[in-house]
């Protein structure tokens, strides 16, 4: 019996696929295995980036695979839908999202100079 996937991929989260090399199978697999930190935004937080989706919105960061075109790290953003998890952005760490995560783990700046 096959079952439905509980992550769902938006179109918009597939956007840099090809100049990373990566694919949803990969993404699933960082999501489980190579996740560095993870927040669920509050829109009310003044040092939060706009995000168009339904809430509750997790700003995720991952170490991409050695074999990916990108830097170490990804963010990923997602929202939950019901029983299912939508991913809706992957991109190479950004600037914007790492002076977020910055801003909010205080363990960040270690993380990230341990992973170059």
């Amino acid at each position: 019996m096959k079952t439905e996937n509980p992550i769902r991929f938006e179109e918009s989260g597939r956007h840099h696929y090809d100049e990373l090399s990566l694919n949803d199978s990969i993404v699933m697999e960082m999501i489980a295995k190579e996740m560095i930190y993870y927040a669920f935004l509050d829109p009310k937080d003044p040092s939060t980036p706009k995000v168009n989706r339904p809430l509750p919105v997790i700003f995720l960061t991952c170490r991409m695979p050695p074999d990916s075109l990108g830097r170490g790290i990804a963010e990923i953003l997602l929202y939950l839908d019901g029983n299912h998890t939508t991913v809706f952005h992957v991109e190479q760490l950004t600037q914007i999202w790492e002076r977020y995560w910055r801003a909010h783990d205080p363990e960040a700046g270690e993380k990230l100079r341990a992973l170059q």
